[in-house]
């Protein structure tokens, strides 16, 4: 009979007649009955932040499909998995949802898995792009499940810690020791076990550290601090070394090493550059050298994303008859050859972050503005009242800043601002600096001693983890809600410097400093290791797991 309807349909149209409540639009199934809905996968698994399509087809009793029906999606916990108007589910936390399909009266369920991922934090920001955002679930209560102290070397007592990088692995802490020679620090890094335990210290033997963060890049462990070491993540040993005096932001990717040189004292120039993983130099770019304390570049940030470095120096002269070659600005290198692609003239005030297709920054200490990566020009730009000098973190269509009140999100689309938190204090990260003499002059070095970052982003709880003035709080990704804050018991200090790295097995774990410690710190949900990590070895110097 239905079909006689459908046949009775298609001769009405074919003769320009309407009758009642008959269309003659695109589908003549309109008066079909709607017998069952077809959901396709019916079961699936999908990665916490990754996305899975379903897809929804309404038919008739014969099994036709009838098209031009409405059909709603639903998940059955939007905190493990949402579901979009057109089926695309979005893993958000490791856990089983039912996704349900919904047309007239008829419905289907998919049974989705959600799934936890390897999520290491290799370099400052997190990753190449600095968007801050790791893909670990962290909601809180957050607990303390153990601290490290640096034991330092022979003649080499620990002056403060300063950051962390991370892998399921290990952790891998940035330490100032005093350098044995009557002034100055050396840097230095220790290999920590996941569970807090000591496996080797590599001392550089230098004079002067400004704090840079490390990266990792295959099984080595880089620093650009007073040189450039190549150190193994095994053993500890120095792999390579490009002499000392150079200073400054790095990042990684597989094969290359991306860094910026931000003052030229008894070393090379002020530029960015390459090596590759041979140690190689590959090219150098805005590269200026004229004598020591010639220049300085005080922002120096680095972002890549699809074969293109962009580099965001604030240029300082040590006298006034100094000519720099360049403006200040951002910079679009090609991340192969060096090969500049882009400018865009301005005064960079905090380091740089990128999402795929904008680069983001604070400019004149006041303005975040979003620059196009095809030609760098402003996409648009936002008010800020006294910002911290970290990158941007891209979370979720959202660009988070930290001010000396509040958190702000931002569109990253548009701009809009999105929401701010509530008061807050000690957000505002900012880099410290200093001046060196030199036969030029006096110019102003970046010294990123003090808090570097105090944001880090969760994707998989749709959380922020901040470090304020009076302790740790996380907060909604969606609205800037305190979910929940509170002093940590154990930190002596006042935590900075988030990093989380999510373990499948073990999940999400955060770390943070105070500048005397380490601290690991887990949710609700993570497992826990107790203790306070001192393990130093008998004559103070590097061992081997």
């Amino acid at each position: 009979m239905r079909s006689h309807v459908r046949h009775f349909v298609a001769i009405a149209c074919a003769a320009g007649l309407v009758f009642g409540s008959l269309s003659c639009g695109s589908d003549s199934s309109a008066p079909v009955p709607i017998a069952s809905l077809a959901l396709s996968p019916a079961s699936g698994s999908v990665n916490v932040g990754s996305t899975l399509p379903l897809t929804a087809q309404a038919q008739d009793a014969h099994g036709t499909v009838l098209t031009g029906r409405p059909i709603t999606f639903a998940s059955s916990d939007t905190n493990i998995a949402t579901v979009s108007a057109s089926g695309v589910v979005s893993g958000v936390a490791p856990g089983s949802v039912s996704v349900t399909a919904t047309s007239g009266a008829k419905s289907a369920q998919a049974q989705v898995t959600v799934m936890a991922v390897r999520d290491d934090w290799v370099t400052y920001g997190h990753d190449v792009r600095r968007s801050s955002a790791s893909l670990g679930s962290v909601t809180g209560p957050l607990s303390l499940s153990w601290s490290y102290v640096p034991p330092g070397t022979s003649g080499h007592a620990l002056s403060s810690v300063l950051n962390a990088i991370g892998t399921v692995e290990g952790v891998f802490v940035r330490s100032s020791l005093n350098s044995g020679y009557g002034y100055g620090l050396s840097p230095a890094i220790d290999r920590v076990s996941p569970s807090g335990q000591h496996v080797w210290t590599f001392n550089m033997g230098t004079d002067a550290d400004f704090g840079d963060w490390a990266s990792l890049m295959g099984n080595r462990i880089i620093v650009n601090s007073d040189g450039t070491r190549f150190v193994d993540q095994t053993t500890g040993a120095s792999a390579h070394s490009n002499g000392v005096d150079t200073w400054g932001e790095i990042l990684t990717d597989s094969s290359t090493l991306y860094f910026a040189n931000d003052v030229q004292i008894d070393g090379p120039g002020v530029y960015a550059g390459a090596y590759d993983s041979a140690f190689k130099a590959r090219w150098s770019a805005n590269k200026f050298q004229s004598c020591r304390g010639s220049a300085s570049a005080t922002a120096g940030g680095l972002a890549l994303n699809s074969g293109v470095l962009f580099y965001a120096p604030t240029y300082h002269v040590g006298k006034t008859t100094t000519v720099l070659p360049f403006a200040s600005g951002v910079v679009a290198l090609n991340a192969t050859t060096g090969v500049r692609q882009g400018n865009h003239a301005s005064t960079p005030y905090s380091r740089i972050s990128a999402d795929g297709s904008r680069v983001y920054l604070i400019e004149n200490q006041t303005t975040l503005v979003a620059l196009a990566q095809s030609d760098l020009h402003v996409v648009w730009s936002a008010s800020i009242t006294n910002p911290g000098e970290q990158s941007p973190v891209i979370a979720n269509g959202l660009v988070i800043v930290g001010t000396s009140s509040d958190v702000e999100a931002f569109n990253a689309a548009s701009g809009a601002k999105s929401w701010s938190s509530a008061a807050l204090s000690g957000v505002a990260a900012h880099w410290s600096s200093t001046f060196q003499g030199g036969n030029c002059g006096n110019v102003q070095i970046p010294v990123s001693f003090g808090a570097t970052a105090t944001i880090a982003a969760a994707l998989g709880s749709r959380t922020l983890v901040v470090t304020a003035s009076d302790g740790v709080h996380i907060l909604a990704l969606g609205t800037g809600a305190d979910l929940w804050h509170g002093r940590i018991a154990g930190i002596v200090g006042t935590a900075a410097n988030p990093v989380i790295v999510n373990d499948p097995s073990r999940g999400a774990i955060v770390y943070v400093e105070d500048y005397t410690k380490l601290y690991a710190l887990t949710p609700p949900a993570a497992l826990a290791v107790v203790g306070d990590a001192r393990a130093i070895s008998a004559n103070g110097m590097k061992k081997r797991p």
